[in-house]
């Protein structure tokens, strides 16, 4: 059996995938790093207090939020954790639980589905 550092030795990357593609088609987000710890535990616990969030479009209107960090669900496949932004059949089956072992490309469609569709061609929100 692994060890549970040799679990997470592989930093976040699908996270950062999934920065680079929001800011590259100018989608509004914050990023957080190390939400709900204090700072200086990652000096002292660096394999487990790695943790990123996205807030999509902020975390004060959050419609969908992003995480990728120790206990999130995919993290060993380094994977996304969503809340919001399900579909039809999603929702109906995990209610308001997060779903995850998502990819950034596959959470980059359902942020920019609801950019598209919530925003017009000048960025303002309908």
């Amino acid at each position: 059996m692994a060890e549970m550092s040799d679990l997470y030795d592989k930093p976040c990357k699908e996270i950062f995938k999934l920065k680079r593609m929001l800011e590259k088609a100018d989608i509004p987000f914050e990023f957080i790093e190390g939400f709900g710890y204090d700072p200086s535990l990652k000096i002292s616990y660096p394999d487990i207090m790695e943790h990123y969030q996205i807030c999509y479009p902020s975390r004060k209107d959050m419609k969908i939020s992003v995480i990728e960090g120790f206990g999130t669900h995919g993290r060993e496949q380094d994977r996304l954790e969503i809340l919001g932004g399900f579909t039809p059949w999603e929702q109906f089956k995990h209610g308001d639980s997060p779903i995850g072992f998502l990819t950034a490309k596959n959470v980059f469609k359902r942020i920019k589905k609801d950019w598209d569709e919530t925003t017009d061609r000048e960025g303002w929100m309908l």
